[in-house]
């Protein structure tokens, strides 16, 4: 009788152990979705091993950098069992959020609607598990954010280059921004061209800011590096239209659904997510209506109608696509990054980061509580590992253990590190 006790338990031991299973809950920046999308679906270097067995995503195809949803499967060295890894990419205020408060709320794909393939895309309406989150990554350091407390772990997965970008048909003498002009346009809301061109035909196009909420990582990288304040109230101006043609460029109304910032006053809103902004600089604003909050016609701009462009701050990785639909890269204090044709990044620019000469960059922090163990630490180092591959990064970022220089806050000074 003993024996088949013992056989018994040996057998359940056994299955349990076949049956071990990781679960992996990510949130935070959209920032570096593209990055972890390549980690993820990678099938030599990447996170599993030979890649995932199953996935979904809510784009086609599966390694699409747009996805805001994402379940994978599959095996990893060092964990026993399968590992399965949920995505849920809202913003790098928000992930931060909901490691520091516990929400358990977030939304994730069940794994139930993963195939083996992957290259099943589903609707972002499938997102009906609720989940607590293992990671967060964030654009920015936690002490930017409101969410101080408790302290988290912090691990720099990568560096995140930002470029100045404008709309179509900015003319060919609209090459700079420095930080101060883009301080100011961001406080008052619109500036002449002229005063970054520096000619005196420009006086009669006005260049408007427009970008993202208080709760973007991108939003406190291009306020806190151009000295303007992480928390200040912005003028930012919401382009109506299409990514074709905006008709009118309204103060950012309040109460604007998922793009209202959590300072909601006119002004201060902006878009939830970075791909907003990409598709609108490639539209033309030569022909807008210039409009209050309220949709009425702003006194200051009588006229049915002015030649006007936009100025906004993106990741880099949204750069060629900007100008391949008309838009434009712009240098930051005389530097440009994305210099090569079409936008594209080139070593020269990488180098520039690395070497401390282009400081509009921040790192992609990848956040976990300090009660992270067992597996999940192991999932974590091999994330990081991922990060470090320019396999995996491509044009998502630059490598941390490349970085000849490094920052302590979000905008703070860049300070060699010591080389001997």
């Amino acid at each position: 009788m003993k024996k088949y006790i013992l056989t018994g338990a040996l057998a359940l031991c056994a299955m349990a152990g076949a049956q071990a299973q990781t679960d992996i809950f990510v949130t935070g920046a959209t920032a570096f979705r593209g990055g972890f999308s390549n980690a993820m679906n990678n099938t030599t270097v990447g996170f599993f091993v030979g890649g995932p067995a199953t996935s979904a995503v809510d784009v086609t195809p599966k390694t699409a950098t747009i996805a805001k949803f994402g379940v994978w499967t599959g095996n990893v060295t060092g964990i026993t069992g399968l590992v399965r890894v949920y995505a849920s990419f809202s913003g790098s205020v928000e992930g931060i959020r909901d490691l520091t408060t516990g929400n358990t709320t977030t939304p994730f794909f069940p794994a139930s609607i993963a195939t083996a393939g992957g290259n099943v895309s589903v609707t972002a309406g499938n997102a009906t598990l609720l989940s607590a989150s293992d990671f967060a990554f964030s654009d920015a350091f936690q002490a930017s954010t409101p969410y101080k407390t408790p302290l988290l772990i912090n691990n720099n997965a990568g560096i995140l280059p930002f470029v100045m970008v404008t709309n179509e048909n900015a003319p060919a003498g609209f090459t700079n921004v420095l930080a101060n002009q883009f301080s100011t346009l961001f406080k008052v809301g619109y500036l002449k061209l002229s005063v970054f061109t520096g000619n005196f035909s420009h006086d009669t196009t006005q260049v408007f800011a427009t970008g993202r909420y208080d709760l973007s990582g991108t939003r406190i990288i291009y306020l806190a590096e151009t000295g303007s304040g992480i928390g200040t109230p912005l003028s930012q101006y919401k382009p109506i239209g299409n990514n074709t043609t905006v008709t009118a460029l309204r103060l950012w109304p309040t109460g604007d659904g998922l793009n209202a910032s959590t300072v909601d006053q006119p002004g201060n809103g902006g878009w939830e997510g970075s791909s907003s902004v990409r598709n609108f600089m490639g539209s033309n604003t030569s022909a807008v209506e210039i409009q209050y909050e309220d949709s009425a016609r702003n006194d200051d701009f009588p006229n049915a109608t002015y030649n006007t462009l936009m100025l906004s701050s993106v990741g880099s990785g949204d750069v060629a696509t900007i100008v391949s639909t008309g838009g434009k890269a712009l240098a930051y204090n005389g530097g440009l990054y994305a210099s090569g044709a079409g936008g594209t990044i080139t070593a020269d620019d990488n180098a520039r980061v690395y070497n401390g000469a282009y400081t509009l960059w921040g790192y992609e922090h990848l956040y976990n509580l300090s009660t992270l163990s067992g597996p999940k630490l192991t999932a974590r180092a091999r994330l990081l590992t991922n990060f470090d591959n320019p396999s995996i990064l491509g044009t998502n970022g630059l490598r941390v253990s490349l970085m000849k220089v490094s920052r302590s806050v979000d905008g703070g000074p860049v300070t060699p590190i010591a080389q001997f």
